[in-house]
């Protein structure tokens, strides 16, 4: 994906896992980004709102690219988890889900 200066690629790759009234976890993050001369890092953050209800429930998984503060946010709201981007200057992105389980 391009999130970052023009002629710049940030990878992410990382682990994510998520439960209803528990919210996101990221592990096994690792990240690449930068040009020849210039590497911009790339951090993870979760959050919820504490919130007991699952109708109330929202939590977010958040990569932050700080070269232009670009975000790439995996967030849960009404039953559904959804991606978005935010702020900077967003070129183009591509996402790759290379495994997804689901266990109940």
């Amino acid at each position: 994906m391009v999130l970052g200066p023009a002629g710049t690629g940030s990878n992410i790759l990382a682990t994510i896992n998520f439960g209803v009234n528990s919210g996101f976890s990221v592990s096994n993050f690792s990240s690449a980004s930068g040009s020849t001369s210039t590497r911009y890092p790339v951090t993870s953050s979760t959050s919820d709102n504490g919130d007991t209800s699952i109708s109330s429930y929202t939590a977010d998984a958040t990569f932050n690219f700080g070269a232009n503060n670009t975000s790439l946010v995996f967030f849960y709201q009404n039953g559904a988890i959804y991606a978005r981007l935010s702020g900077g200057n967003i070129n183009s992105v591509a996402i790759n889900i290379f495994e997804s389980k689901r266990f109940r």
